[in-house]
């Protein structure tokens, strides 16, 4: 069994460097492995602690105060080594967490042992968890992630309620409003078409026939037949706009890793989406997430900056997470192993934002829903204003406002 007073020795002085930490070169069993990897990841714990509740102190003040410069939306997530080990444990040995739970006395192989250990190890240098298990949750879904996209996260699951209710209760329901015109419309010409021609043709029936008995049958045939015709061929000229418009059309600018389209294509079936992205590395990684949720037919991954090379002719809605952070702003230390493309917008931060606006309004785009820092609220009234736009802002769980609803 693993001896770990000089670990408790070490968490009660307050171990400055994760390096530190002994390594120990003998575990025996899981629950052994994972008791090393939790004092492993409370010393880095430790050593942060006392500056993380300094931090935590004055990003109160200022947020009461309006200026304050920490998003919480980049925060890293909160101390949790216990669940961690967990995860990393069972990524390795390829089982799901309960199975460590019941084999807690299982033997671990070198070549396990050495694999966790090496992943603790990262962790403990807050390199995000998702990117060493290559997953991410998100929605009702788990993804594939790598250092190419941004890292999902929870704030954005907001953005994708809103876009759903914007096509729920905007373009679909003008689409079935369309569609019941279409029908109406359709009745009315087949009818009329219908009859005239079921009357011709039974007259002439009739004439040939005998006027009599003939002009009855012939009228009966002939109208019903016409009538018919005239319908299938009214409705069917009609509806097939109104159809045509139900399929709802949309474009997503900065797919990432594609967890926004996925999850909107997953809850709005008649939604086809553009996603577009400039880095191939992240269009990589959505084609795989779209392949693995079986969405090729209605999700078209496109290289592209902003709207270039798109046609935005029907296009229903935009939407995007676009980066939107300053270029002087630190970024806390598990964020900065992500794709500093995806994440910094400009000089103020706000530069791709008010980009994507006033390209939109270009386009005539209805429908814009974006992401935003929580600061940016009075520099997006001022853009979207100015581009004729009207906007409904929305906060995130922190209470902080994190995005708008755009319509012209």
């Amino acid at each position: 069994m693993a001896d770990f007073a000089m670990f408790d020795k070490r968490l009660d002085s307050g171990a400055p460097n994760i390096k530190d930490a002994p390594c120990i070169k003998n575990v025996w069993c899981i629950k052994d492995a994972l008791s090393c990897a939790v004092s492993i990841l409370r010393v880095r714990h430790n050593a942060e602690s006392d500056a993380a509740k300094h931090n935590s102190a004055e990003s109160s003040e200022h947020l009461d105060a309006g200026d304050s410069d920490i998003d919480s939306a980049f925060l890293d997530s909160a101390f949790r080594p216990r669940l961690e080990a967990e995860i990393l444990l069972a990524f390795v040995l390829d089982k799901p967490r309960v199975w460590l739970h019941t084999h807690d006395t299982q033997a671990l192989s070198s070549d396990d042992w050495q694999r966790f250990l090496a992943l603790i190890h990262k962790r403990a240098e807050s390199y995000p968890i998702e990117y060493l298990t290559k997953r991410a949750s998100f929605w009702d879904m788990e993804l594939f992630v790598d250092e190419g996209a941004l890292i999902p996260r929870p704030e954005s699951e907001i953005l994708v309620q809103k876009v759903c209710e914007v096509l729920r209760e905007h373009i679909l329901r003008d689409a079935d409003s369309g569609l019941d015109s279409g029908l109406d419309s359709g009745l009315d010409s087949g009818l009329d078409s219908g009859l005239d021609s079921g009357l011709d043709s039974g007259l002439d029936s009739g004439l040939d026939s005998g006027l009599d008995s003939g002009l009855d049958s012939g009228l009966d045939s002939g109208l019903d037949s016409g009538l018919d015709s005239g319908l299938d061929s009214g409705l069917d000229s009609a509806t097939k706009p109104a159809l045509e418009r139900h399929i709802a059309r949309i474009v997503e600018v900065g797919a990432g890793s594609g967890a926004l389209s996925i999850a909107i294509a997953r809850s709005v079936k008649s939604a086809r989406i553009i996603a577009t992205d400039i880095s191939q590395d992240a269009l990589k990684i959505a084609a795989r997430n779209v392949a693995d949720f079986g969405l090729q037919e209605r999700i078209e991954l496109v290289r592209a900056p902003f709207l270039g090379d798109i046609d935005m002719s029907g296009v229903d809605l935009v939407f995007s997470n676009p980066p939107y952070i300053a270029a002087s702003y630190a970024l806390p230390r598990n964020v900065a192993f992500e794709p500093i493309s995806a994440l910094v917008g400009g000089e103020k931060g706000s530069e791709v934002l008010e980009e994507l606006i006033a390209r939109c309004a270009r386009a005539r785009v209805k429908w814009l829903v974006c992401e935003m820092g929580y600061d940016q609220k009075p520099i997006m009234q001022q853009v979207l204003s100015l581009h004729g736009y009207k906007a409904e802002f929305y906060k995130d769980l922190a209470g902080l406002h994190r995005g708008f609803i755009a319509y012209l």
